[in-house]
């Protein structure tokens, strides 16, 4: 502990707010340590350290208490993300319905699974209020904790350069009045049919950021935790080639 304080004010960050953030640390430490996992399930939690880790090195100096607000949300969409893979086909249905395309239907689907966790009153569907002229699909406000969360469908394979090209201006406009952080999540309607198994889940995770418009130093950059979620998904038998 005191060696991680030193290398903490060695980087330049304030003594008071190191404690305080090694504070926060040992207890999300604590909480993984528990039987009870933060997503519900040890492989979700995996995504989350590696995800936490790396904002903990993009923003230094980020305050403890909106970052661990973050992470609880993140948690809740990891959560979302896992069991869409491993749960009962029943409660996706959605995710395997090819005749299923349009966003709102997705956005619902999100929502819904987010209200019917402990912090389901946090989560406001598309609000208007939140910045001048545009509609966020789902916002996480708690107070001065403020985190939009983008949704988007795809038709066809993306990548995460396409995902940055096509979506990332609008999601990171979206935070850049409030805390830094927002989520992009990205359904994945492309067919499944004929193509390769989807890639392993802790892939479909990446932090994302965008040149901002004006050339002036970025001492307060925003980030984007982009998320994609497979649809239009086939069952694994039908990925076997062989003929009975």
């Amino acid at each position: 502990m005191t060696s991680d304080f030193q290398k903490l004010v060695d980087g330049g960050i304030n003594p008071d707010k190191a404690i305080i953030r090694l504070s926060h640390q040992l207890i999300i430490d604590h909480r993984a340590s528990q039987t009870d996992f933060l997503t519900g399930y040890s492989i979700g939690d995996e995504v989350l350290r590696q995800l936490t880790s790396r904002l903990r090195q993009l923003l230094p100096n980020y305050v403890p208490r909106r970052m661990t607000a973050f992470l609880e949300i993140l948690a809740d969409i990891v959560r979302y993300a896992y069991q869409s893979l491993v749960e009962d086909k029943t409660s996706f249905s959605i995710l395997y319905d090819s005749t299923v395309t349009d966003e709102r239907s997705f956005h619902n689907h999100l929502l819904m699974r987010l209200k019917a966790g402990g912090r389901a009153t946090y989560y406001i569907s598309e609000d208007s209020n939140a910045i001048g002229g545009g509609r966020i699909d789902i916002v996480y406000r708690n107070g001065d904790a403020v985190y939009p969360i983008e949704i988007k469908k795809t038709l066809t394979k993306p990548t995460w350069e396409t995902i940055k090209d096509d979506y990332l201006g609008q999601a990171q406009t979206y935070v850049h009045p409030y805390n830094q952080l927002g989520l992009l999540i990205t359904f994945d309607l492309s067919p499944k049919e004929d193509e390769g198994p989807i890639n392993n889940f802790k892939d479909l995770f990446q932090i994302l950021h965008m040149q901002s418009y004006y050339s002036i130093p970025e001492t307060n950059p925003d980030f984007i935790v982009a998320v994609l979620i497979p649809g239009n998904k086939i069952s694994p038998s039908k990925y076997t080639r062989y003929k009975r």
